[in-house]
């Protein structure tokens, strides 16, 4: 039984890069990889119980003061631990996600993870549900 902590943020650094993971039958943490991307205000979703999603966030740069929304999904290999940038959008962007902070995600199926809400780049609530959706197979792009 575990619990990955995955990014965030502090007063003293902004939004974080660090992941670790808390073992509750031992009752002990572990740092893991970390991300490519500092990030809070994202959301995770477990895939085929071998990857962990990690959609949308923030980056928080304490100097600028500055809030960007990120454009990238992010996989953890959890037998690996290794995090892979994941390639979100097409060349058109056509079919391609709305990028959003404090959504909720789940897997749906075998094939797809859902995302809920959130808010979009002008901080604007985004109501829409989005489908996402993934392949078994270790590639590099959600399509």
């Amino acid at each position: 039984n575990l619990i990955f902590i995955v990014g965030g943020a502090n007063f003293q650094e902004g939004a974080l890069i660090k992941c670790e993971v808390f073992d509750i039958n031992l009752r002990k943490t572990n740092p893991i990889n970390f991300l490519n991307v500092k990030s809070m205000n994202h959301c995770l979703s477990v895939f085929h119980e071998i990857y962990i999603f990690k959609i949308g966030g923030m980056r928080y740069n304490l100097n600028s003061r500055k809030e960007l929304s990120l454009d990238l999904f992010e996989r953890y290999d959890v037998f690996a631990d290794v995090w892979e940038k994941i390639k979100i959008k097409d060349n058109n962007n056509v079919n391609s996600p709305n990028i959003t902070y404090l959504s909720y995600s789940q897997s749906l199926n075998e094939n797809s993870i859902i995302v809920f809400g959130g808010k979009n780049d002008k901080h604007e609530i985004h109501n829409l549900l989005q489908k996402i959706i993934g392949r078994r197979k270790s590639s590099s792009t959600i399509s």
